[in-house]
């Protein structure tokens, strides 16, 4: 019998109800990903930007835990996954460059990163205003 628990989440663009399923790991599972303790569905759906969403994505992890707390951490995951990718896409505009070397995605990519990185461990949590937010 699977668990199950729903979030809503309205704000930023969006209108969604988060819907994880879990049920322990089969043993065909845990015989191939050792440690294994529980599958998940997440399945989301309402409208994100104006525009409808219904995604379900899939996990296994070693975590032997509620729904809700399962949910809680694939929300953790996202926001982490987010944080990192706002800074690239819109505050270091990513997207909007065209390289022409066939490497040269790879290589700015890499900088990108780095440079990140360097400011996170120096303080600076805001690319675009330093000042702003540094995290004691």
């Amino acid at each position: 019998m699977p668990w199950e628990t729903s979030h809503h989440e309205a704000g930023h663009g969006r209108n969604i109800v988060w819907t994880l399923r879990a049920m322990p790991a089969p043993d065909w599972v845990m015989e191939h990903w050792p440690g294994s303790a529980t599958i998940i569905a997440v399945r989301s759906q309402g409208i994100r930007d104006g525009r409808p969403v219904d995604e379900t994505r899939y996990y296994v992890t070693s975590l032997r835990t509620s729904a809700k707390a399962l949910l809680r951490q694939v929300r953790n995951r996202w926001s982490i996954e987010n944080s990192w990718h706002w800074v690239r896409d819109v505050a270091l505009r990513e997207d909007a460059h065209r390289y022409r070397e066939a490497n040269g995605v790879q290589i700015v990519a890499m900088l990108r990163t780095m440079a990140i990185n360097s400011l996170r461990l120096n303080g600076i949590w805001s690319v675009t205003d330093p000042r702003a937010d540094s995290k004691s």
